[in-house]
């Protein structure tokens, strides 16, 4: 992305590229190290224009969900180790499992 000729391309888009370093992540959503025409036009398409303020509230909205999922997650994990530990210590095998913190 540093190349001039690629940065006037973009700016012809209406494209701005704030993190070049961090583009190829965003060329590349499935993350399998290649990038497809079908992925690189869509990537395009999101990219043209400023940002809008419903871009943020829906990032803000899904960011707030992935933080309340992995919440239940992590309540959920903790449940479970406590049913372990529980078990193990009925039959005799607790003193192996580290404390709960």
């Amino acid at each position: 992305m540093e190349d001039h000729e690629i940065q006037t391309l973009l700016a012809d888009l209406d494209i701005r590229m704030f993190n070049p370093a961090g583009s190829f992540e965003i060329f590349d959503p499935n993350h399998d190290g290649r990038i497809t025409m079908p992925e690189f036009v869509r990537t395009l398409m999101k990219l043209r224009g400023d940002p809008q303020k419903s871009d943020i509230i829906t990032s803000s909205v899904s960011l707030f969900a992935l933080h309340n999922k992995v919440d239940k997650f992590q309540v959920t994990l903790l449940d479970n180790q406590s049913a372990v530990r529980a078990m193990s210590q009925r039959i005799g095998c607790g003193s192996d499992l580290p404390p709960r913190t």
